[in-house]
């Protein structure tokens, strides 16, 4: 009986025991409160949007592509899935690899914005905001940062 209250202490203090390993984050109770991505086509919106909560919350950078990975589905899980562990882990080659495979590249952005039309129901502020939001990332993405820049960018898509 004396033996088994013992043993019983000492289960209870090891229960107890402090973990000496050091602090852990837990990142688990500050993810974001934000849906799961349900449009790829609009993988870049969701990221800036996930970028900023992020930030917000002031998450490391290193902790950003797990965060991420437990927010995608469908498709953009599987890419998440197909990369190493070491691509995985890090959030701007996941941000990458997503943005690329869903068409938010230069030319993704150079085809949204030369093919935009107006959506049913779309007011003509909305629709000249994403029109000019698809051209804004298609001349950033081309590295255009001078008028003259642009000026060739523009005149070389219409002359091609």
């Amino acid at each position: 009986m004396e033996l088994e209250a013992e043993t019983k202490k000492l289960e209870i203090g090891s229960r107890a025991s402090v973990d000496v390993s050091g602090p852990k984050q837990n990142y688990g109770a500050q993810r974001p409160k934000i849906p799961p991505l349900h449009d790829p086509s609009q993988v870049d919106l969701y990221l800036e949007r996930f970028e900023r909560h992020a930030a917000a919350l002031g998450w490391p950078e290193s902790e950003w592509a797990s965060c991420l990975a437990n927010l995608l589905k469908d498709e953009a899980l599987s890419i998440f899935l197909s990369l190493s562990p070491a691509e995985g882990s890090d959030y701007q080659a996941v941000k990458r690899v997503l943005l690329q495979r869903f068409g938010c590249d230069r030319n993704g952005f150079r085809h949204k914005f030369l093919t935009v039309k107006p959506q049913e129901a779309e007011d003509f502020g909305t629709f000249i905001n994403r029109a000019r939001r698809y051209f804004d990332r298609w001349v950033e993405l081309s590295g255009v940062s001078t008028l003259k820049g642009l000026s060739y960018l523009v005149c070389s898509e219409i002359a091609l």
